[in-house]
């Protein structure tokens, strides 16, 4: 019985214009679609799996669920996820994830846990469980073992359909959360950024200094979603009193992070009283973030 903790990443998605849907694609197309970005990926992916797989996710391993946790943060951030760590008493957190989109119109959940049971090391058929190893098929089919292959600019790692990766949780489920990222990646980088004149001659406009953006979305059929404009994002000094509350609440999600609820609310009560900071040495509020 799984007893810790899930991963839950939860995306926004939308169909902005209302009405407009892409033209049909050949399925055979979207696979090659999928099958060309793998390819052009796939020792980027292979190696975050392998990172992922090196930290030993045992569920009762207190100290090493709270490493693989904060790597699955790093991960969820690096995809600009806004992310939330969960605690239950006496189990490890729940890593919660958000991608808001504007005007989205549908909620879309994946669900995944980073956990695993426990395992006897010495009946492991590869070395040790946490250790990750390439063979060049599946153990029942006489696969060998092999060296990950080296990527360079000249020469690009190349990756066989039939190798096989073994190691503790490397499809019971970590993978489905690399592969759900890799898609996510995926997604992105069909984005194309094109420069607006305007935009440009605003940010180095002094009586305005914004930071204008906008997102259209174009469909295989040539239709379009209307675009959007943000000239003033959150964090921008126009909306200091937009941003300043979620500034402080990413503040405290990481503090949760590092700190025990005592180190914490001291670092919190010097950091939030503008007045008691100004009064203190630099050495001592900086003493505050070093681990005791």
């Amino acid at each position: 019985m799984r007893i810790l903790a899930v991963s839950v990443l939860a995306g926004v998605l939308i169909y902005p214009a209302m009405g407009q849907s892409p033209a049909d694609v050949p399925p055979a197309q979207v696979v090659q679609e999928v099958r060309d970005y793998r390819m052009d990926n796939e020792d980027r992916i292979v190696r975050e799996l392998a990172e992922f797989l090196s930290i030993p996710n045992v569920a009762s391993d207190t100290a090493n669920i709270q490493k693989n946790a904060a790597r699955l943060v790093e991960m969820l951030e690096a995809r600009g996820i806004e992310t939330h760590l969960l605690p239950i008493e006496g189990r490890g957190p729940v890593v919660f994830g958000k991608l808001i989109v504007p005007e989205g119109t549908h909620t879309v959940i994946f669900y995944a846990h980073y956990d695993g049971q426990s395992v006897d090391a010495a009946a492991w058929t590869d070395g040790t469980p946490f250790k990750p190893v390439l063979r060049s098929d599946a153990i029942e089919a006489g696969g060998k073992r092999i060296p990950f292959p080296e990527n360079s600019a000249k020469e690009p790692a190349v990756y066989q359909d039939n190798w096989r990766i073994y190691a503790r949780s490397a499809s019971d489920d970590k993978s489905p959360i690399v592969a759900l990222l890799a898609a996510l990646d995926a997604l992105r980088a069909k984005v194309e950024c094109v420069e607006e004149p305007q935009f440009t001659r605003d940010y180095h406009d002094p009586e305005k200094r914004s930071i204008a953006n906008a997102l259209t979305i174009e469909f295989r059929d040539g239709t379009k979603t209307d675009e959007i404009i943000v000239e003033y994002p959150i964090g921008h000094k126009r909306r200091r009193a937009e941003g300043m509350p979620l500034l402080v609440d990413k503040f405290r999600r990481n503090l949760a992070r590092r700190f025990g609820v005592e180190r914490q609310e001291r670092i919190l009560a010097a950091s939030l009283d503008q007045a008691k900071l100004e009064q203190m040495a630099v050495t001592e509020y900086v003493g505050l973030y070093i681990p005791s």
